[in-house]
Order: C-alpha cells, then structure tokens, then sequence
C-alpha cells in the first residue's frame, strides 16, 4: 500500500506529473476522452499536491472499508459462537 505522509506532500511541487488518468480517478466529471480514445483535461485548474493527496485518501479509504468489512463479519461469527455457547449452557444445567 501507497502512503503519504507529511514529508512526501512537503516534497512534492507543481513540477510533478498528474496525468488525466490520475486526475479522472480524483475528478471524473472533469477528464473528457477525445475520438481518438486519449484522455483530456485542463492541467491548469488542478493542484497536483491536491488532487495526489484525495487519490492517496481514497485508496487509503477503500482499504480501511475492506478491513472493516472483514472485521464485522468475523465480530458476528463470535457473536454467534457465543449465543451457542451461552445455549449449550443453559441446556447443561
């Protein structure tokens, strides 16, 4: 997994590259495909610190939702093996 931290975004500047591929991962609605397939956007309204940050945050994002996911599904598993357990109990007295 990608991370950026406070000295990446300190590092970075307007030099760096953004492709449209970035910016259409970030910003759909703004990156148009020509008739020749090519992806196009106006480069100028972007800030690619920015536009590099949400995309790091989204991945991060997506990821953190899969281990939640994850974790709820093995929370219920311990739910119910404590309601079975919590039955055999009762049926033992």
């Amino acid at each position: 997994m990608y991370q950026l931290d406070i000295v990446t975004l300190a590092t970075l500047s307007t030099k760096d590259s953004i492709t449209a591929q970035n910016i259409q991962a970030v910003f759909p609605t703004l990156v148009d495909e020509d008739n020749n397939g090519y992806l196009q956007t106006a480069y100028g309204t972007y800030d690619a610190m920015t536009v590099e940050a949400i995309r790091v945050l989204n991945d991060k994002n997506i990821a953190l939702q899969k281990r939640v996911d994850e974790l709820e599904k093995l929370l219920k598993k311990v739910n119910e093996l404590e309601a079975r357990m919590a039955e055999m109990k009762s049926q033992t007295r």
